[in-house]
């Protein structure tokens, strides 16, 4: 299994969907010009080219496929082995708000990106080099953190607990269930991490432990030939009946209805 791709815009659909694709992590360069106030207070442009930066498990269409661009992306186990402070700051960079991030990178800074992806791209046919593309990867990805840090020179706090939360949130939800459990990590009240996210996000920590819980759901209904019952244990849930009326209860329909509709959608599609 590629851990890495990189492709341009028209060349995406000829490579090998994985079936494992909402664990990575996907970038879309496009490579075209655009402006952006320097200060929301100030008139001045600057100019350079959009990357959307996409976290796993997150819905996001771009509809200027016909553009030229470029796409990266990597399965989120090469963060595994990273020391804790370079991952958490590669799930900053990729979710915003909870979502995905719209970065601008200026002009001045386009050539070094360039470079970087031009060796990426000429160095993934080789069989023998990961570590070489890994250290590749790994300074692409600083130098935008870098950029997007540089952009927010004045960090709010509230937001780097949001990005405190969401990361811890990444690598607990299936074992951790109560919202002091997330709080404590944060040396934070549960009311007052919940008044943080609830203005920042306009969500609960529960409300958004159940959409990552709903997430993980629908991925192992997509990908996996796992029961209803095997996939509700393995999310921690007691047995089958109460899995059904979670999933029931935040998405409208039963997980055997969500199934029965993907397979349905794949088989008009061929």
């Amino acid at each position: 299994m590629n851990l890495i791709y990189t492709a341009s815009f028209k060349d995406l659909a000829h490579i090998p969907v994985p079936e494992d694709r909402e664990d990575f992590f996907r970038i879309y360069w496009l490579k075209e010009q655009g402006e952006l106030p320097l200060l929301k207070e100030q008139e001045s442009l600057i100019k350079g080219e959009w990357m959307y930066l996409v976290p796993p498990f997150r819905e996001f269409r771009i509809d200027r496929m016909d553009k030229e661009g470029r796409f990266v992306a990597f399965h989120r186990s090469l963060l595994d082995l990273e020391v804790r402070e370079y991952s958490l700051d590669v799930f900053r960079l990729f979710s915003s708000k909870g979502e995905f991030t719209t970065l601008m990178i200026g002009e001045e800074e386009l050539p070094t990106l360039d470079t970087l992806y031009e060796l990426l791209r000429r160095e993934l046919p080789k069989p023998d080099n990961f570590l070489f593309l890994k250290s590749l990867l790994k300074t692409f990805l600083l130098k935008l953190i870098f950029l997007k840090e540089k952009k927010y020179t004045l960090p709010d706090l509230n937001e780097k607990r949001i990005h405190e939360f969401l990361y811890l949130l990444e690598n607990h939800f299936l074992t951790e269930r109560k919202a002091g459990f997330y709080a404590d990590k944060l040396n934070l009240s549960p009311k007052r991490l919940n008044q943080i996210l609830k203005e920042k996000l306009g969500k609960t920590i529960t409300q958004l432990l159940h959409e990552r819980l709903i997430m993980e759901a629908r991925h192992e209904l997509y990908v996996s030939n796992k029961s209803i019952m095997e996939i509700g244990i393995q999310l921690g849930f007691s047995d089958k009946s109460y899995f059904s009326r979670f999933f029931r209860k935040i998405t409208g329909m039963s997980p055997e209805n969500y199934k029965r509709g993907l397979r349905q959608h794949f088989e008009e599609r061929q």
